[in-house]
């Protein structure tokens, strides 16, 4: 599991992302979600899903109120699925910081958020993308 943790400058905004994840990481996963404010039954369900370790999903919780997300994203079984899950993910944080910005959640404003989160999250993401820079990560740690 690799994890990134990222201010969003323009939106007030902290993001914790956990990336290549798998069943064992379920216990640091769910301590952030629950330092964040996720309510029991989201992190039963969380638990749930984290656990079944299933590859090429994702979750994402938002804490409205004190501005912060955390976003997982499963073991991938390739390029394009990890691609897949994190646009998906990427989306849900869009629109929670769009709703807590009171800009609703279709259009331009939702696009724009997406398109910053996916910018900062690109240099971690772009291991998951490449199959080859991420075989050489892995033997440099």
């Amino acid at each position: 599991m690799k994890v990134q943790r990222l201010y969003l400058g323009p939106y007030r905004w902290r993001m914790t992302v956990f990336y290549d994840t798998a069943p064992e990481d379920c216990d640091t996963i769910l301590k952030c979600l629950a330092d964040i404010g996720c309510e029991r039954r989201k992190l039963g369900r969380a638990e749930e899903n984290l656990r079944r370790g299933a590859r090429n999903t994702g979750l994402t919780f938002s804490n409205r109120q004190n501005r912060e997300s955390i976003v997982v994203l499963s073991e991938s079984s390739s390029e394009a699925e990890f691609a897949n899950t994190w646009f998906h993910e990427v989306f849900h944080a869009a629109v929670h910081i769009a709703e807590a910005d009171g800009l609703g959640c279709n259009g331009e404003p939702v696009a724009y958020i997406g398109g910053y989160i996916a910018m900062r999250m690109q240099p971690q993401a772009l291991l998951f993308m490449c199959s080859k820079c991420y075989r050489y990560e892995m033997q440099e740690n």
